[in-house]
């Protein structure tokens, strides 16, 4: 009742969640990335929110690790409420990992956000050095302590270890472009669980990490 349809929320909303006529408004709820920014400009405080599933957590333990995985409905664009949801779950007083999105959008900054430190996975391809170069940037706007490794190490050229030479960004770790470890992942083995020495090269960067936070 309050709305008299002066289309401020439909020109705010860069997802085309909501449309606006000379009479009526559409809201189209799967587009909706849950911002909130619709709300705020909304002269009228016309606009209220509805609860609805988007999809759900899993839990899981083994031995003295818990896991927990956050999966969205299919066809389900909003996934920052699942990710808020599984960081409240997080114990301050553990070692806890996210594991991000691929790329540099609205479900990786709220990942990485007040995180303690960000671990870039790429590759050296053209793409892993493009998408990469992305990926500094917004953790260095964050301001989040971060370092690289680099995954398939092999396949490429260097330019990617030039570039992080120059933007003096540390190379946690090389995994090789490796027969074995593709093989072992697509039959679902941590690798470090047949190839020991891995073991303690993860367990080094570990201690990097650690090392660079103090």
């Amino acid at each position: 009742d309050k709305c008299d349809f002066c289309g401020r929320c439909a020109d705010f909303c860069m997802y085309n969640a909501l449309a606006v006529t000379r009479d009526n408004i559409m809201i189209f709820p799967e587009l909706c990335h849950s911002c909130g920014g619709c709300k705020l400009v909304c002269p009228k405080d016309a606009i209220n929110y509805e609860s609805r599933t988007i999809g759900s957590i899993e839990y899981g333990r083994d031995r003295d690790i818990d896991f927990y995985r956050g999966i969205a409905n299919v066809g389900e664009v909003r996934t920052i409420p699942i990710i808020r949801e599984l960081k409240n779950r997080i114990q301050k007083e553990k070692i806890t990992i996210l594991d991000a999105p691929p790329g540099a959008g609205c479900s990786v900054i709220e990942t990485i956000e007040e995180s303690d430190f960000c671990i870039l996975v790429t590759e050296p391809t053209p793409f892993g050095l493009y998408d990469l170069r992305i990926a500094v940037d917004v953790v260095r706007r964050l301001k989040i302590p971060f370092g690289v490794v680099i995954n398939k190490y092999g396949i490429g050229d260097r330019k990617l270890e030039i570039y992080c030479s120059k933007e003096d960004i540390p190379i946690l770790m090389k995994i090789p472009f490796d027969r074995k470890i593709a093989s072992l992942y697509s039959s679902g083995i941590p690798f470090v669980e047949r190839m020991s020495e891995w073991k303690n090269r993860f367990r080094e960067m570990f201690g990097m990490i650690e090392e660079k936070l103090k």
